[in-house]
C-alpha cells in the first residue's frame, strides 16, 4: 500500500507515515498507556503496551468492505518484536522522544524500502 499512497501523494505520506504516525502513537501507547501503568507494574505495562500497539496495527485488516476476516489478528504477531523495542526504548530512553525518534527511523525505513 505504501508504492501506492508515495505515488499519489508523497510529501503527505511521508509528513503521516514518518512525523504524526509515530508521534501520536508513542503518545498513546508509550506515553500515556506504558506510562500510565508501569508505576503499577513493568511487566504489566510492558505487556498491555506491547499487545495493544501491535493489534491497534493489525485490526485495521481485519475489517474490509467485503466483511470482517479474523484471520487477520495473525498480522499482530509481525508487530510485537517492534512494539516490544519501541516500550524498552521509552523505559530506558529516558523521554518519550527516544520511542518517537526510534518509530520514526523504522517507518521512514519501511517506506524507503516499500518505495526505493
Amino acid at each position: 500500500l505504501y508504492p501506492e499512497q508515495f505515488a499519489a501523494a508523497p510529501q503527505a505520506t511521508v509528513l503521516i507515515l514518518v512525523v504524526l504516525m509515530p508521534l501520536i502513537e508513542e503518545v498513546l501507547f508509550r506515553g500515556l498507556l506504558f506510562g500510565g501503568l508501569r508505576r503499577y507494574s513493568r511487566p504489566m505495562a510492558f505487556a498491555v503496551s506491547t499487545l495493544g500497539y501491535a493489534l491497534f496495527c493489525a485490526v485495521p485488516f481485519v475489517f474490509q468492505p467485503e466483511g470482517a476476516d479474523l484471520r487477520y489478528l495473525l498480522l499482530a504477531v509481525q508487530y510485537l518484536p517492534m512494539s516490544l523495542a519501541l516500550a524498552w526504548c521509552y523505559d530506558h530512553g529516558g523521554s518519550i522522544w527516544s520511542a518517537v525518534a526510534l518509530h520514526m527511523a523504522v517507518n521512514g525505513a519501511s517506506l524507503f524500502l516499500a518505495v526505493g
